[in-house]
């Protein structure tokens, strides 16, 4: 059996049990606010770190990298904040689509 959609499931859930949280903490905050809060605190330590290679990358010399390994840290920090924007986008869009529908009336 195929388990990869659990890299994905997993993040979102957590993300739909945090908005909950968000929503009972500040009832009076538009369903915009507690999705984008709710959505940003798994991805955004995710983006920060993988910022924070592609820095160090830029700052080392040429001389202190080896074949291709300044390239490959770039690439996997990129990788990483994107992947994360991603996490970012998607379940903001989950969060407030589900906190849209439970206060329809």
């Amino acid at each position: 059996m195929d388990w990869n959609w659990l890299y994905l499931a997993l993040p979102l859930g957590l993300s739909v049990l945090f908005s909950f949280a968000v929503a009972g903490w500040r009832p009076q905050w538009p369903v915009w606010r507690t999705s984008l809060v709710s959505a940003a605190f798994l991805p955004a330590p995710i983006f920060v770190l993988g910022m924070l290679v592609v820095i160090n990358v830029l700052l080392t010399p040429a001389e202190k990298c080896g074949v291709d390994a300044c390239g490959m840290g770039a690439m996997a920090g990129m990788f990483f904040a994107g992947g994360a924007l991603m996490l970012f986008l998607v379940g903001g869009a989950i969060n407030f689509a589900i906190h849209a529908l439970m206060n329809r009336s």
